[in-house]
């Protein structure tokens, strides 16, 4: 009777020591592409499921969360490949596609993003170096593809359009009407300003884009792996 007793209790011990194992699984930092290295107001990301989840200093993003910033938020994110992105306010974007590390070729590397509103100040990492094609950022005007860059993208909802300057590196745009848009660090050609009925190449930086975001350069970043990465990308300190 002993026995029959103590069986159910002992297949009970055994189950919660696996259950909260599993549930773990789900939520471990290799499952992260990246992690928010500072947050200024209110920054959340929008799950899959509809539910928010506030942002915070060393919060996890994934796959297909849209990360949003009210009016007055700001925030920053660094990827597993050292991709670092400044938010800028009143911004949501979607972390649409990401691979990177775990055994994925380096020719198969991937970075989209879609824009729906508002922007960034990035540099980019070892995607756009390994893969570049399969670097891109998505906006209802255009595509931006380029080769390690650091760069600004806006785009205006009320007004249908895209604003891009670059800093360093080089990058292609593609609008939806016209050829594409070449963008080169010490060149004539550094911003333009997309919309649908027209393209202007700038060689100065449109004024909505000109006040520099900072992007602070952790000293270790994550990694597929789960084991800390040299930053060796030093660019303006975090407020």
């Amino acid at each position: 009777m002993m026995i029959f007793h103590r069986m159910p209790v002992l297949l009970l011990s055994t189950l919660c020591l696996i259950f909260p194992f599993s549930v773990a699984l789900a939520d471990t930092p290799n499952n992260a592409i990246g992690e928010v290295v500072w947050v200024k107001g209110l920054v959340q990301a929008l799950q899959g499921n509809g539910s928010k989840r506030p942002l915070q200093r060393s919060s996890s993003v994934y796959t297909s969360d849209t990360v949003e910033t009210d009016q007055t938020s700001t925030g920053q994110i660094t990827f597993t490949d050292n991709t670092l992105l400044s938010l800028r306010p009143n911004t949501i974007i979607r972390l649409a596609e990401y691979k990177h590390g775990n055994g994925v070729p380096p020719q198969s590397d991937t970075f989209i993003v879609n824009v729906v509103k508002g922007g960034f100040r990035t540099v980019t990492g070892i995607i756009s170096k390994n893969h570049p094609t399969g670097y891109q950022i998505q906006t209802p005007m255009g595509t931006i593809g380029v080769q390690g860059t650091v760069y600004d993208v806006l785009y205006s909802v009320t007004a249908q359009k895209l604003t891009v300057a670059v800093d360093s590196g080089k990058i292609t745009i593609t609008p939806i009407k016209g050829p594409p848009i070449v963008l080169t660090q010490g060149s004539q050609n550094i911003a333009a300003i997309v919309t649908a009925g027209q393209t202007r190449v700038l060689s100065v930086k449109p004024p909505e884009v000109r006040a520099v975001l900072p992007v602070k350069a952790t000293a270790t970043s994550i990694t597929p792996s789960g084991t800390p990465g040299k930053n060796v990308i030093k660019v303006a300190p975090c407020p």
